[in-house]
């Protein structure tokens, strides 16, 4: 056998499938939980990051689950669990949506789907997409 003709078989093979890693490799953690914005609302600096990042379509949604009193898991609605929990909220994996200013602060509005954080306990294990804005320096750099 000559391994000189089947190397760059081998190395196809390998970006091939390197092409089609999961998505799980996009995921980032939160880093500082205390840079969330719990009571986060909808802006207009909010409307026009998630425009322009092409999630307009899911904007009801995400007005509906982007803090506290929405679509959050119970957990994550308790300040106290959050204040007293915080390496578990670094567990969630998110997707950054958009960096943005947010009541002129430099900010990230993060996507937490619910599929890909099943391995959280119950009460912190979403049963929908849920939606966080974390001030830039909660996360890491892109």
């Amino acid at each position: 056998m000559n391994l000189l003709r089947t190397f760059p078989i081998a190395i196809a093979v390998a970006a091939g499938a390197c092409a089609t890693t999961p998505a799980a490799s996009s995921y980032v953690h939160i880093l500082d939980t205390e840079q969330m914005f719990s009571a986060a609302d909808w802006t207009p600096d909010v409307e026009e990051a998630v425009k322009a990042a092409g999630w307009s379509d899911r904007a009801e949604i995400m007005k509906a689950r982007m803090n506290e009193k929405g679509g959050w898991p119970e957990k994550m609605k308790d300040q106290d669990a959050r204040w007293f929990q915080k390496d578990r909220i670094k567990q969630y994996n998110v997707v950054e949506i958009a960096r943005l200013s947010f009541y002129d602060q430099p900010a990230v509005f993060l996507h937490v789907p619910a599929a890909a954080n099943q391995h959280m306990p119950e009460g912190w294990k979403p049963t929908e997409d849920f939606f966080i804005m974390v001030g830039e320096a909660g996360v890491p750099a892109p």
